[in-house]
């Protein structure tokens, strides 16, 4: 009797196995991976917070890499989860000085993407939203034809915000790649990177699914 009761629950355990690893496996089906490569442009509100009123900020470029995997909710729903590097550079301009800011973030991206139910000449079109976060690396400023200066320690070590975009997706015509993707979105710091500073960028990237 024992026998045949260690028998059944091993071949519970067994079964039980199965399913889960079966489960595992349509989900992992389900992920796609992409590389993601770009241009950032964007200024953070450093004129915002200086006391003179006469500051004024740019945009400069920057850039950013990362992979990302996608989960296909359903049809028309993913989840996106990505990590990769983001450089952000903005100048700050204080009558005829320019102030250039750069830092070199860790970048974690989190969104849900809707996938517009249009084709238009074999092109694909999705929007998404969701949040970031992101961790200083380092960060330097220069101002004027001053030596750069080390501004680590003067900002957050730690960054978080809100991020909207959209994309433009077409089939690969190299068999390993899945599709080529353009997309561009924005980033809005919800904390202050320093004293009533927020990071701000547009992103423009071209990504490979495989």
């Amino acid at each position: 009797m024992k026998k045949k009761l260690s028998l059944l629950v091993i071949a519970l355990m067994l079964g039980g196995s199965v399913s889960v690893f079966a489960a595992v496996s349509d989900m992992l089906s389900a992920i796609n991976y992409s590389a993601n490569f770009g241009l950032v442009t964007g200024s953070s509100s450093w004129a915002e917070a200086s006391a003179s009123s006469t500051d004024t900020d740019s945009n400069k470029l920057g850039f950013h890499a990362l992979g990302q995997a996608s989960y296909d909710i359903n049809d028309f729903f993913a989840a996106n989860l990505g990590m990769g590097y983001k450089a952000l550079n903005s100048a700050q301009t204080e009558g005829s000085t320019d102030t250039l800011h750069s830092s070199n973030y860790i970048y974690v991206p989190a969104t849900v993407s809707y996938k517009i139910p249009y084709e238009w000449a074999n092109l694909n079109f999705s929007v998404n939203a969701g949040g970031y976060g992101s961790y200083l690396i380092n960060a330097e400023s220069k101002t004027g034809d001053n030596d750069a200066v080390d501004a680590k320690d003067s900002l957050s070590s730690a960054d978080v915000g809100a991020t909207f975009g959209a994309s433009i997706t077409a089939q690969s015509p190299i068999s390993q790649l899945q599709a080529i993707t353009f997309a561009a979105a924005y980033d809005h710091g919800l904390r202050d990177i320093a004293t009533d500073v927020k990071n701000q960028n547009f992103s423009f990237s071209l990504s490979t699914q495989f």
